[in-house]
């Protein structure tokens, strides 16, 4: 699902109009949610005009007076309409979405400024995740926050920490995925550009990001508003080689020191001694790549093969007497599992940061999904 988010700041004109209608054509968006409408009423006739054509379904709260106003537009050839639900800074909508009318909810935010009403707003969505059990979600918008200072530029001091010490928690207690920008920092840019911010992100579930894969943030450059759009792909990106990052596993196995000489004692030439220890060190990179798919290969691969041929061991001990080479056999399978599982909690213990192990989530689907979404 293509997923597009909006702060328009007023859907009166012709021109903001035109705009979306034209983010829609272009991006090819499957859903659009659209914050700070300023509309009191909404009909059919302006959805098709912002959709452009008649093949779509919509959800609007109204604002209050000429402030807030919330409006989701859909392709009901794609999403089947479940129900819809709202309350105070966001209304959301069940949808069963392709051929295969997995049940997805889509929820559109514009989070008030106060922090005692984005405590409501939080803890009403929340408590939505929890009756509505088993979906797939996607909550976007304008939150009015930040999780993070750099997150923020040309602000005063440290305005807003309690709003992001909570919006943070929110968001581990949602078990949510920050989907991460591609195009810009800051996604909101005060007219005279003495300050910006990330105040729209789009947060999915665990089980969102399994079913269409890793995606990424696009920020559409902003024009008629001081906000960005954003667009929720989930293409593959070429980023480009892989780092080489050395893994603290490698240190327990007593082959390493012999690859690392081999691969610095081999010959190579060049003018400089600088241009040769360059190339000495992509050798020792090159070899311990190598090393590591032959030695290491996938730890959880190696955890089940060693695994079930354990369990084979195990049942024909059941019934028969193991002769000395199968017992043998027995005891380096648990070795090696012991081994492999040590190396395993090794390099999560390396990709988490210290506050992921703070918070427990060093084995839960939510730490593994972070770590896919980086």
């Amino acid at each position: 699902m293509k997923v597009g988010t909006f702060n328009c700041r007023g859907l009166g004109g012709d021109v903001k109009r035109r705009r979306i209608s034209e983010l829609i054509r272009l991006e090819a968006l499957d859903f659009i949610v659209i914050q700070e409408s300023e509309l009191e009423m909404c009909d059919s006739t302006l959805c098709a005009q912002l959709w452009g054509s008649t093949e779509f379904e919509w959800f609007a709260s109204p604002s209050q007076g000429r402030s807030g106003g919330l409006l989701s537009i859909w392709n009901f050839n794609r999403g089947k309409l479940v129900f819809t639900f709202s309350g105070t800074g966001f209304h959301g909508v069940c949808l069963q979405w392709g051929v295969d009318a997995y049940r997805c909810v889509v929820v559109n935010v514009y989070s008030p400024c106060q922090l005692a009403d984005k405590r409501w707003l939080w803890e009403d969505i929340i408590m939505s995740k929890r009756g509505f059990g088993s979906c797939l979600w996607c909550i976007v918008g304008d939150f009015n926050t930040v999780r993070r200072l750099n997150e923020r530029k040309g602000g005063i001091g440290n305005y807003g920490a309690r709003d992001m010490e909570e919006f943070n928690s929110f968001i581990r207690d949602m078990e949510l995925i920050d989907v991460p920008l591609v195009g810009k920092r800051f996604t909101w840019f005060r007219s005279d550009g003495s300050m910006m911010s990330r105040l729209d992100r789009v947060l999915v579930s665990e089980s969102w990001s399994a079913h269409w894969g890793a995606g990424f943030v696009e920020v559409i450059p902003h024009d008629v508003s001081d906000h960005c759009p954003l667009i929720l792909n989930h293409k593959v990106l070429n980023w480009g080689p892989k780092p080489f990052r050395f893994n603290n596993c490698w240190l327990s196995h007593c082959g390493i020191e012999g690859v690392v000489r081999a691969a610095w004692e081999k010959q190579v030439q060049g003018p400089w001694a600088a241009q040769r220890i360059r190339v000495k060190l992509l050798n020792v990179k090159n070899d311990l790549k190598k090393w590591n798919i032959e030695v290491f290969s996938n730890v959880d691969t190696t955890i089940k093969s060693l695994t079930n041929e354990l369990k084979e061991l195990d049942a024909k001990n059941e019934e028969y007497v193991l002769v000395e080479l199968e017992r043998n056999r027995q005891k380096k399978l648990v070795d090696g599992i012991w081994c492999a599982r040590r190396n395993k909690l090794t390099l999560l213990a390396q990709k988490a940061r210290i506050r992921r192990g703070k918070y427990g989530d060093l084995n839960s689907k939510y730490f593994h999904a972070c770590i896919r979404g980086r």
